[in-house]
């Protein structure tokens, strides 16, 4: 077992249904100073294990691809890993499971809905030192901002007016009519969309001046993507400090979107309508601190610039999250495609991630672009070096970027038109 007496407990979960993961992930989140890492395989697990041993690992007994039975085998195949806890929580009430289980090691077998007080109890016991740490005013504050973001879904929940757009462009059966029947029941959001429409990144020569020419002409995707991105952006409040700018953060946000469906023309594999949401909620975490948390997220934003440290480890500092983790789970919480959440959760930390590498690393660059070429300003006060590993996944040497750049032909100067 790692080091109990850490002030940090670092904690598995592998469960296939998300649910069960966020349940697991709330808990934890009460027992205080926990880092921890879900998977749904026991192949990417033992992976994260690899390069960094846990003090605790918490399984379901059928995972996506193996048994926990494997796992725990894995682990006693290597005398470094076989002291690791193995708690099992399973929906499976069978008395030969718990037989199996117990005769493989693990510490307990939980069953579902699991007991808070029983898996608190098993904390205490492994890491008595850590829990009986005296607390400060700063965790209790972390601890507050955890268990509300727990609530993700009541801090930001979807437009109503984006949800339809959503179910409308993932309906094979939908049509043009569809779209544009739900765009005109809202007449300022048409004006918006004409005038975006009309404006000079489009370059129509002919006044185009209703949606159904508007989806005609633009296609149905480019229609979907306007309309999304004009339905989140207005839903977040103007901000009055001023190194937080509202339009430069909305700016920089679907500077990323076309970006990385930009981007998409050197991974085909990739959805250009789903590589734009990538880009445009890429940063959405910054929105739930700024209308929720907006003093801490202040100090934050104060320090990063005295300190040049990139936000996010400074948030991560400050909240023991970062704004990556809050748009993932708001992405979740919203039902996007998996793909779509983990690149919104690992952009900053894309060698953190597996399965999906190839949308974190597009969302990773999308954001690199941004901020070199000055798109916006997401608040962030440095220029990170993109990851080794996304260049690599792209094909692309740093000293070219610039080259990349140019061929990516993005109209920085008409984006702003749409804000």
């Amino acid at each position: 077992m790692g080091d109990a007496g850490r002030n940090r407990v670092q904690v598995l979960l592998l469960d296939k249904s998300t649910l069960a993961l966020r349940q697991l992930q709330r808990l934890l989140s009460e027992f205080r100073r926990c880092d921890v890492l879900t998977f749904d395989s026991v192949r990417t697990a033992l992976q994260s294990i690899s390069r960094q041993k846990p003090d605790l690992i918490i399984t379901e007994w059928e995972l996506s691809d193996l048994t926990a039975a494997e796992l725990l085998q894995a682990l006693h195949a290597r005398r470094d890993w076989e002291n690791i806890p193995v708690i099992l929580c399973t929906s499976n009430r069978s008395q030969k499971l718990r037989i199996q289980a117990q005769k493989l090691g693990v510490l307990d077998v939980l069953h579902k809905p699991i007991e808070p007080k029983i898996l608190k109890l098993h904390l205490k016991q492994l890491f008595p030192r850590a829990s009986s740490l005296e607390k400060r005013p700063d965790d209790e504050k972390k601890e507050s901002i955890r268990s509300r973001i727990n609530r993700i879904h009541t801090l930001a929940p979807l437009p109503a007016l984006a949800k339809s757009i959503i179910d409308i462009s993932d309906d094979p059966g939908s049509s043009v009519r569809n779209l544009a029947d739900v765009v005109k029941r809202d007449q300022s959001l048409t004006a918006k969309i004409l005038k975006i429409v009309n404006s000079a990144y489009y370059g129509f020569h002919r006044e185009i001046g209703n949606v159904d020419h508007a989806i005609v002409v633009l296609g149905f995707d480019e229609i979907r993507n306007i309309t999304l991105a004009a339905c989140i952006i207005r839903s977040f409040q103007s901000s009055k400090n001023h190194l937080f700018s509202r339009n430069k953060f909305w700016l920089h946000s679907l500077g990323a979107a076309y970006v990385a469906r930009a981007l998409c023309n050197y991974k085909p594999e990739i959805f250009p309508k789903d590589a734009f949401v990538m880009g445009l909620l890429h940063d959405f975490g910054k929105v739930v601190l700024h209308q929720h948390f907006t003093d801490i997220f202040y100090k934050a934003l104060q320090m990063a610039v005295e300190r040049e440290q990139p936000l996010y480890q400074v948030s991560e500092e400050l909240m023991e999250i970062d704004h990556a983790e809050i748009g993932g789970m708001v992405a979740e919480s919203w039902n996007l495609p998996v793909p779509l959440v983990k690149a919104i959760r690992y952009h900053h930390k894309p060698a953190g991630a597996y399965g999906h590498e190839e949308e974190i690393h597009l969302t990773h660059l999308a954001n690199y672009f941004c901020h070199r070429f000055e798109i916006g300003d997401s608040g962030n006060p440095v220029l990170e070096e993109p990851h080794v590993g996304s260049l690599k996944a792209f094909g692309f040497e740093e000293q070219d970027l610039g080259d990349v750049w140019t061929n990516l032909d993005i109209d920085v100067q008409s984006l702003s038109e749409f804000i």
